[in-house]
């Protein structure tokens, strides 16, 4: 009878472990083994540094934004090619109407036409308009002779100046376009003569607007065309993809879009928005609102509150009143504030001079700099540095991964992290809160020596320089760092890692010094 070859090797598996089981009854007992001796403990030694975290990175600034493109300038329901008129043969006409103002208000609304405005004297204005054009049919250009026209109501409080249109046909869009006879080429100046003083309202589309000395209130509704104004009473202006001047007005407001504005010499406030192009401003002698997305703002001479807002462009200010600026992507210079400052801006650097009042610079990603400022001074920043100086008041500093260096203030406070910090030259108290960062303090003077100071760090060095033969109080304590002092005190070894020097003086400053992971040195000059 055979087995099947599982059993067989489970049977062979119990006749070892009972073999061995047997053998040991068998055996007798053994000589017990000596134990072996204890290990002696091991003198506790200091622990390892801790390494200081890692760096962060700064964020990176997000991408400008592109600027729309300009429309296509409509054509009265034809193409229009008015640079080709110099190449045919053309009619021209003219067109020419008087009336009496009254005192009344003048609007003008006109299309596709370049309008010039002058003053005159008396009570008589004038309006006449000088028509070129072309077409490959005669049918149209005759219409064009027949109903082209300028209306002059005066029926109302106000005169209204209309017309002034190229005729339209009946016919599909298909054919105005694209029909071989529908070509057509004109160009139309028109010049407005009212008396000085008169309140205007100016509508155009897709012409220049030139305007000059009248005086009065004005309106203007442009499109795609430049609009230059010169000494106007107060003014509001709305424009597109063309550039706008003015030169001598009231209070004023200006809507553009994708337009260079220039403005200089306002009696009163100004309200400027713009988009893609630059914005200057001189001499206003109230208030300033100033917006520029994604434009190159530069702002001179606001007697009251200048109010600037620009993106992934430039912004230069110099002599204002006060000032609130909002920036994205901006890199900002601002020289000369004559009160109080507030700045935003990120991603770009900001430079700071001559300040009367109170400063408060936020500026993520952007390095910054002060000088020359008679009040308090609060700086937020990260990722870039920080270098202050000739500081009227106190100077705060609240920043991440950047060094800071002050120069000359009233007092400083300090707090960053993986970069240095520098303090020269203050008269008043020194707080320093740094992370994996050295801290350097020299030249304190006046109050500053007879002040409370307190430095810390930590994976880095405090090097601090004081007056030699004057008193100094001193705690200062390093964890796995030495301490070396020129001033007199004693130094204590509360374990194997941490040290601890004190200095009892009266009369003088006092200052706390604590180095994790770090050195201190105190040097008397």
């Amino acid at each position: 009878m055979k087995l099947n070859s599982k059993l067989q090797t489970l049977l062979l598996l119990g006749g070892v472990a009972a073999s061995s089981a047997a053998m040991a009854q068998s055996a007798g007992p053994q000589s017990p083994v000596a134990p072996r001796p204890p290990v002696p403990p091991v003198a506790p030694v200091a622990g390892p540094v801790p390494l200081p975290a890692s760096v962060p990175s700064a964020p990176m600034p997000p991408s400008p934004a592109v600027a729309p493109l300009p429309p296509t300038a409509p054509t009265s329901g034809y193409p229009n090619h008015p640079e080709l008129l110099q190449e045919r043969e053309t009619r021209t006409k003219h067109v020419a109407r008087t009336f009496p103002v009254n005192g009344r208000a003048v609007h003008l609304e006109g299309h596709s036409m370049n309008l010039t405005v002058e003053p005159t004297d008396g009570d008589q204005a004038t309006i006449t308009i000088d028509l070129e054009y072309w077409s490959r049919s005669d049918e149209w250009m005759d219409l064009v002779d027949d109903e082209f026209d300028v209306i002059v109501d005066e029926r109302s409080l106000v005169v209204d100046i209309s017309g002034a249109r190229m005729p339209e046909r009946d016919e599909s869009w298909w054919r105005r376009i694209f029909g071989r006879n529908r070509e057509v080429s004109w160009a139309i100046d028109a010049t407005l003569r009212v008396p000085a003083g008169t309140e205007l309202r100016i509508e155009n589309r897709y012409g220049d607007v030139d305007i000059d000395g009248v005086g009065g209130e004005l309106t203007v509704d442009n499109s795609s065309g430049e609009v230059i104004v010169r000494d106007s009473g107060n003014t509001t202006i709305h424009n597109a993809y063309s550039a706008v001047t003015v030169r001598g007005s009231g209070e004023l407001r200006i809507r553009a879009s994708s337009s260079a504005v220039s403005v200089e010499d306002v009696a009163g406030d100004a309200d400027i928005e713009t988009s893609y192009d630059t914005l200057t401003v001189e001499n206003v002698q109230g208030d300033l609102r100033a917006v520029a997305n994604s434009g190159e703002v530069r702002v001179a001479g606001v007697s009251g509150m200048a109010e600037v807002t620009n993106s992934y462009a430039r912004a230069e200010i110099r002599a204002v009143g006060s000032l609130r600026f909002r920036g994205s992507s901006s890199a900002v210079e601002v020289r000369g504030v004559g009160g109080a400052a507030d700045i935003e801006s990120s991603y770009e650097s900001v430079t700071v001079e001559d300040v009367e009042g109170r400063l408060e610079v936020n500026s993520p990603s952007g390095a910054v700099t002060i000088a020359g400022t008679r009040g308090d001074i609060s700086v937020t920043n990260s990722y870039a540095p920080v270098r202050v100086s000739d500081i009227g008041g106190h100077a705060s500093v609240d920043a991440s991964s950047a060094s800071v260096t002050v120069t000359d203030a009233a007092s400083a406070e300090v707090s960053t992290s993986y970069s240095g910090v520098e303090i020269r030259g203050v008269s008043g108290p020194v707080e320093v809160r740094n992370q994996s960062g050295r801290i350097e303090l020299a030249g304190l003077r006046g109050d500053a020596l007879t002040a409370s100071h307190s430095l810390r760090t930590s994976y880095a060095d405090i090097e601090v320089e004081w007056p030699a033969g004057t008193p100094l109080a001193l705690d200062a304590e390093a964890t796995y760092g030495q301490i070396r002092s020129d001033f007199s005190g004693q130094l204590e070894e509360s374990s194997s890692s941490t040290r601890r020097f004190v200095s009892e003086a009266t009369g003088g400053g006092r200052m706390i010094l604590v180095a994790s992971s770090g050195s201190i040195v105190i040097r008397g000059r």
